[in-house]
């Protein structure tokens, strides 16, 4: 038998699943960061294991690089800002600072054309990141006397 303080609490979260249920509406896809020549292009530079940690539709590698050009070109927005159709930001900002650590974004920047923006804004999210690393190495490897 219910109490009444459990009766309440289902009649509340049977109200609220209808309320979202009724407000939510199919995410709206995004429009492709890249074309398919540019996808080509970076693929054949990066070579062999794209996804090799990444499981997953969202974790497929043409999707976290659009990811990253989306985030490089949003005017410094926070990862958390990364919309959801490009997966969860924390597991795309952490597969994005590997391939920073293992200078993976060089290929990256090449396959996209000289004159592109993208191109300019991966650059500078890649260096700044790389800039950020470096400092934190040079502050864990300074010892107070």
């Amino acid at each position: 038998m219910l109490t009444e303080n459990q009766e309440s609490l289902e009649t509340t979260i049977s109200r609220l699943t209808q309320t979202q249920d009724a407000t939510a509406s199919p995410s709206p896809e995004l429009a492709p960061q890249l074309s398919d020549a540019e996808w080509a292009n970076i693929v054949t530079g990066l070579g062999g294991r794209l996804g090799a940690r990444a499981r997953g539709h969202k974790s497929s590698a043409r999707c976290f690089i659009e990811a990253v050009l989306w985030m490089a070109g949003s005017d410094d927005a926070y990862w958390r800002c990364l919309p959801i159709e490009y997966g969860a930001n924390h597991s795309v900002y952490v597969r994005f600072s590997r391939w920073v650590k293992a200078g993976q974004w060089e290929p990256v920047i090449a396959g996209l054309p000289e004159s592109d923006a993208r191109r300019a804004d991966l650059s500078r999210l890649v260096a700044t990141h790389r800039a950020s690393l470096e400092r934190k190495q040079r502050y864990a490897n300074h010892q107070p006397a």
